[in-house]
């Protein structure tokens, strides 16, 4: 037992021996490393060249950024595995606060190349950074590119158009693009780096001529030869609008084969043209090209057209559109009615005045006139746009027929309207035979009824009485209805000449009948209310004595005239 636990305590007691030892190692290894440093180096990140990247220098410049390092390892080979070094340099440093610049001093031929960089840090080296690969190449593509499209000379209407070009070996499908106003170059419009394509869509260009060429450019920015130049010419304004000369604007036709008729347009080389009932166009009945400025449709519906014409040039530049409207009317217009003259009336106007109801779509009327109602031998046949119209040619007496028709504004004639009849007549009645006072008589009376005998067909008289036989100072002169007439004013006692003529109903006057003469003797003894008796007594017999002398001077000259009448 005293064996057992004497075995026990040497064993506790050799633990506690290792305890305290391990617990002594512990506290020196921490006592030594804070006392040491020992942290790692940070490693470089590189900037040039880029990885994979292409230089056209044989002495390049390596670029990476600064770490905390004292100094830096560079090392260029031409395998990854670094074997083969061209540049081991470890003794590197900068005053530059971000970046660390190494121009190397070697000249390197072309090819590819590998370059790696680590940087010292008190006595410990960072580990390397990652190896990136770069290539020298320095010399220029030696082929110039051959340039497809547009082609050389051409006219386009894109003011943004597409070049397009071969490519060429060793070009890297990298290319300089100029575009210049002149064969020169000199004016340039557009520099472009086109990169890795051989077709570049260009900045918008104005009308006009455009120089262009492209070389190639590798990757390592090594530029090959310029290609030929060409041209091409923008033209990116389109015609003008057409001038429509047939139809006119708003017309009316009456037909349904229509020739549509436009001016040339400078530089048009096709025309496009619409035809549709809506001024929409929307759904054209008609839509169109041709070369020539006339067409001729074929619409088969009456009602409202609309037309328009645009003009395209060489280079495909649409034009606007001129737009006209019109009317395909087949009805015709209704017939007139005639108001003057009316049916079987008389006239004596031989340049007869013609006059019919107006027509509301009528814009001109046909009027004939024949003196039979076959209207086979016309004595006029006139056209007028107002309601009326008066004879130009004098017409002679007789029967006449007259009809009218009215057109309107598509050309539609209408029917006839049935025709009537009238009469010309310009020749008067006959002469009266007067009556009463008998020629040469002599009455007693001062206010005579004057007698005629009736004449057929007059509608009035025209009387006339003068104490001189020119009858240019009148007694009297008046008309009647009637074949007599009564003297109003009374006459005085003198020698009277008088004659009758007669109007017919057509207005036409007769000619004056033969003059009569009479002679008035009456005796007249005024009413005097306020005279004496004596002035009475000596004035009457004065009187009586020159009223016979009077009566015999006016006998003498009465029997001299009807002497005088009757040679």
């Amino acid at each position: 037992m005293i064996k057992k636990l004497f075995k026990q305590h040497k064993i506790i007691s050799n633990l506690k021996l290792f305890l305290s030892f391990y617990l002594l190692l512990l506290f020196l290894s921490v006592t030594i490393s804070s006392s040491i440093d020992v942290r790692a180096a940070e490693t470089p990140t590189l900037i040039f060249p880029g990885n994979g990247g292409y230089i056209n220098e044989n002495e390049p410049s390596f670029l990476w950024y600064k770490t905390a390092a004292s100094q830096y390892h560079l090392q260029v080979a031409t395998d990854d595995g670094f074997t083969s070094l061209v540049i081991d340099e470890n003794n590197i440093v900068t005053t530059n606060p971000v970046y660390v610049n190494y121009l190397s001093s070697i000249a390197l031929s072309d090819g590819a190349y590998y370059w790696h960089v680590r940087g010292l840090e008190g006595s410990i080296w960072s580990s390397w950074s990652a190896a990136w690969i770069f290539y020298i190449d320095t010399i220029a593509p030696d082929e110039a590119p051959v340039l497809l499209s547009p082609s050389d000379g051409v006219k386009i209407n894109d003011s943004t158009p597409s070049l397009n070009w071969t490519t060429t070996v060793g070009a890297g499908e990298h290319y300089d693009l100029q575009i210049a106003e002149d064969i020169g170059m000199t004016n340039l419009e557009v520099y472009m780096d086109v990169g890795e394509s051989y077709i570049a869509n260009t900045p918008i260009l104005s009308d006009g001529v455009h120089y262009w060429r492209v070389r190639g450019e590798d990757m390592a920015q090594n530029q090959g030869p310029w290609s030929s130049i060409w041209n091409f010419t923008v033209d990116s304004t389109p015609p003008d609008a057409p001038t429509l000369v047939y139809l006119p604007d708003n017309a009316s036709i009456n037909f349904k084969s229509i020739d549509l008729e436009w001016l040339p347009v400078q530089d048009a080389i096709q025309y496009n043209y619409q035809l549709e009932q809506s001024d929409s166009f929307s759904s054209p009945s008609i839509n169109a090209y041709t070369t020539n400025t006339m067409v001729n449709v074929f619409l088969d519906t009456i009602g409202d057209w609309y037309w328009r014409v645009r003009a395209k040039d060489d280079v495909d530049n649409w034009g606007s559109w001129t737009t006209r409207h019109f009317i395909i009317d087949t009805v015709a217009p209704i017939e007139p009615t005639l108001i003057n003259p009316i049916d079987g009336s008389s006239t004596n106007d031989i340049y007869t005045f013609f006059e019919w109801d107006n027509i509301l779509d009528a814009i001109e009327y046909q009027i004939q006139i024949d003196t039979s109602d076959t209207f086979t031998s016309l004595i006029i046949n006139a056209t007028t746009a107002y309601a009326n119209y008066t004879s130009l040619t004098a017409l002679s007496d007789g029967l006449y027929f007259w009809r009218v028709r009215a057109k309107d504004e598509a050309g539609n004639w209408g029917s006839w309207c049935p025709s009537i009849n009238f009469i010309i007549d310009t020749i008067g009645p006959e002469e009266p035979n007067l009556i009463s006072p008998s020629h040469g008589s002599t009455i007693d009376d001062n206010t005579p009824m004057l007698i005629w005998d009736p004449i057929t067909g007059a509608v009035e008289y025209e009387v006339i009485v003068a104490d001189e036989v020119d009858f240019l100072t009148p007694n009297i002169i008046t008309t009647t209805i009637n074949a007599f007439y009564t003297v109003i004013t009374p006459l005085n006692n003198d020698l009277y000449y008088w004659k009758v003529r007669a109007k017919d109903e057509t207005g036409n006057w007769g000619d004056w009948c033969a003059v009569h003469i009479f002679s008035v003797d009456a005796l007249v003894i005024p009413e005097y209310h306020r005279l004496n008796s004596w002035i009475l007594f000596m004035v009457l017999p004065i009187s009586f004595a020159l009223f016979k002398l009077r009566r015999k001077t006016r006998k003498k000259q009465f029997l001299f005239q009807k002497e005088e009448l009757k040679k």
